[in-house]
């Protein structure tokens, strides 16, 4: 091989480690761009892995084993965790401390007149939880359950009868095909309430003429009530299960039909919108994943998600209520005990925190114990000891 020959390879080999090292430089800094590119893209081709138990998380069993982990981990007053929904997309980023946070309002809780959006977080936090490797969307079923033509006898059901019609049609389901669902209750303009549900693990297809029959003998509907009173449908797929919480289940009424509608709740004392039918069956398809963080895994994993919400602000082009969540941002650090919900599926919140952990430095057995040893200066001061670093002077 002749020295020109050598020279173009070399020159060949420098203009690729270049591409590279420009390549690499580009995906991380779109972090600060566009959180989704580098979750979809950028960590790809480095070839790492999407498993979130590559990560050291534990599984979270019920509430009462997440506070004895909290007393028996926590070192000093703040601790910091991310909680994932197996197979789901809901995830948690939080904050916890011995101390409250100050209390913003408060007293007795007003009648419950509408469906709000704390409401809806709550709803679609509870479906988006859900193990989707557990369940087939095949054994989903979307259900609407309305009431007859007769505006007159049927505005004036009160919040106690529904609920009792709900309860009967639901026990019916549950003893002739199993499973468990969520429903939602909806007042439509005529003053008249309906309900949609999401049934899970129904064994078999519900038959339209006895889910019909059953309803119409439950509410003493009228004959045309029987053919067009109920709708039942199978879900095609998990993608469309979501979908159909999110614009039917989590549906908010618009301004201009909602005052009508509050003040006749508040007659009917209709109470909650929403609920859970065959709650421990439901929260046995849960499965929470939960790791600790260090504060500095905190603060980058709170920096990325301000950056994913002014992302998808700029792309839909609406910036409406950005200055009161950005000072509600701001207001992050001086709050005691924080949690931040994020949408993410399992392969991408895995993606994004091999990337936080690629970014950080790893801590030395002298940073950790400096950090486990906060409130307790004699631990420090024997550990520096019997390493040879000698002891602290305390003025």
């Amino acid at each position: 091989m002749g020295s020109n020959s050598i020279w173009e390879f070399l020159v060949s080999v420098a203009g690729e480690i270049i591409m590279a090292i420009q390549q690499r430089n580009q995906v991380k800094s779109s972090i600060g761009l566009s959180l989704p590119q580098i979750c979809t893209s950028g960590l790809e081709e480095t070839g790492q892995g999407s498993s979130i138990y590559d990560l050291g998380f534990e599984v979270l069993d019920d509430n009462s084993t997440i506070d004895e982990r909290q007393e028996t981990n926590r070192v000093n007053d703040t601790g910091y965790r991310i909680k994932v929904a197996h197979g789901g997309s809901h995830n948690e980023i939080e904050k916890y401390s011995d101390k409250v946070n100050h209390q913003v309002g408060g007293g007795l809780r007003e009648a419950i007149t509408s469906f709000t959006r704390s409401s809806k977080n709550n709803l679609m936090r509870n479906i988006r939880s859900l193990d989707s490797t557990l369940l087939k969307h095949t054994d989903t079923l979307f259900i609407t359950l309305t009431y007859d033509g007769n505006t007159e006898k049927n505005m004036w059901i009160t919040g106690a009868e529904y609920k009792r019609h709900l309860k009967n049609i639901t026990t019916a389901i549950q003893r002739a095909y199993g499973g468990f669902g969520v429903w939602r209750f909806e007042l439509q303009k005529r003053l008249v309430g309906h309900f949609h549900l999401v049934w899970f693990k129904a064994s078999g297809y519900i038959p339209h003429t006895w889910l019909a029959s059953r309803w119409n003998e439950i509410t003493e509907g009228s004959k045309e009530h029987l053919q067009a009173g109920t709708q039942i449908q199978r879900a095609k797929s998990w993608k469309g299960v979501l979908i159909y919480g999110c614009k039917v289940l989590g549906y908010i009424a618009k301004d201009d039909s909602t005052e009508k509608q509050r003040e006749h709740m508040a007659k009917i004392q209709m109470g909650r919108c929403w609920g859970i039918s065959g709650r421990q069956e439901f929260y046995s398809f849960v499965r929470m994943l939960g790791k600790e963080l260090t504060e500095e895994m905190h603060t980058l994993l709170l920096r990325c998600y301000k950056k994913m919400q002014k992302s998808w602000k700029r792309q839909t082009e609406n910036y409406k209520g950005w200055a009161s969540l950005r000072n509600w941002m701001r207001s992050w650090n001086k709050l005691h005990n924080l949690t931040i919900n994020m949408l993410m599926n399992n392969e991408v919140i895995a993606k994004l925190l091999k990337w936080v952990l690629s970014e950080i430095e790893p801590e030395t057995n002298f940073q950790k114990m400096k950090r486990k040893s906060k409130s307790s200066r004699n631990k420090l001061d024997t550990w520096r000891m019997h390493n040879g670093y000698g002891a602290y002077s305390y003025s």
